[in-house]
């Protein structure tokens, strides 16, 4: 018998489709999403491979975790968080669906001998052990059975669950593009609250700590400025002198290096687990 699902369990589903309603194909293909991490980490074998933006999300997401704590690490990906979290606790667990991250991890850990274990698994399908903390960080993209992932989440923290999630605004340039010439957008069709609000319907109150972001972009030639800056566009024929036009005033140029600015956020939602509700909550009062 199919399973019945709330409205927002829906609404999380619906936001994995395209503007066109269709489901991209990384989100149901295996083999697609590993061969996209195996490209993405040829980028990153060279030179620093945390993110910028990322330390300032490292050193909240270290006020939930205490010496000798045992910490879970959902979706770690390249290890944006991975040593800075395996540093401060007695032993961290990293359960990641892609081979190919967890071998990146495990070539630079050799180095660092941090207590790091590796498991292949969809987290969705893993039975995991018992850990003091469970964190993940934009590692829900791809999970249909969100519900599932989160209850999965509650009933193996002892002490805490934080889910992390990086909620950007469109860059300025889109908005007054926008404003001006009517341009239709792609906006993110998911973000943070989708969470927070399954969560409270699950009988779960959680907490949400807002981290101010920024990236900076940076851009060889002015063709690649254009192109990564028109990627939300939803238009047939875009004019590259208006958009040249809506980027001048956020766009630095210094020997021939183009550069963006970028101010965003990351969400941190945390709670300690408690039993769910048999019934899901709806509505509110």
């Amino acid at each position: 018998m199919k399973q019945t699902i709330s409205e927002l369990e829906q609404l999380w589903l619906d936001g994995m489709k395209d503007e066109n309603g269709r489901l991209p194909t990384r989100m149901e293909d295996d083999e697609e999403e590993e061969q996209f991490w195996r490209r993405h980490l040829e980028k990153k074998r060279s030179g620093e491979h945390v993110d910028e933006y990322a330390k300032e999300i490292t050193q909240a997401l270290l006020t939930y975790v205490e010496k000798g704590d045992t910490v879970l690490e959902i979706g770690p990906g390249w290890g944006n968080y991975t040593f800075a979290l395996a540093e401060k606790a007695a032993a961290l667990t990293c359960v990641d669906s892609s081979e190919s991250c967890l071998q990146f991890l495990q070539r630079l850990n050799q180095e660092k001998q941090l207590p790091l274990t590796y498991v292949l698994a969809k987290w969705e399908d893993y039975q995991p052990e018992q850990h003091d903390v469970i964190i993940g960080v934009n590692c829900y993209y791809r999970i249909k059975e969100i519900r599932r992932a989160l209850e999965r989440m509650n009933a193996h923290a002892k002490k805490r669950a934080i889910i992390g999630m990086t909620t950007a605004p469109m860059r300025p340039h889109y908005l007054d593009l926008q404003a001006a010439h009517g341009y239709h957008l792609k906006y993110p069709r998911r973000d943070y609250i989708h969470l927070v609000h399954l969560l409270y319907e699950m009988g779960i109150y959680a907490s949400c700590n807002i981290v101010p972001l920024t990236k900076t972009y940076r851009f060889t030639s002015e063709e690649a400025l254009l192109k990564d800056n028109s990627r939300r566009l939803l238009a047939a024929d875009i004019d590259e002198k208006v958009i040249r036009q809506s980027l001048a005033p956020y766009v630095r140029e210094k020997d021939g290096v183009f550069t963006y600015e970028h101010h965003f956020y990351a969400a941190l939602i945390d709670w300690k687990p408690v039993p769910l509700l048999r019934k899901p909550r709806s509505g509110f009062s």
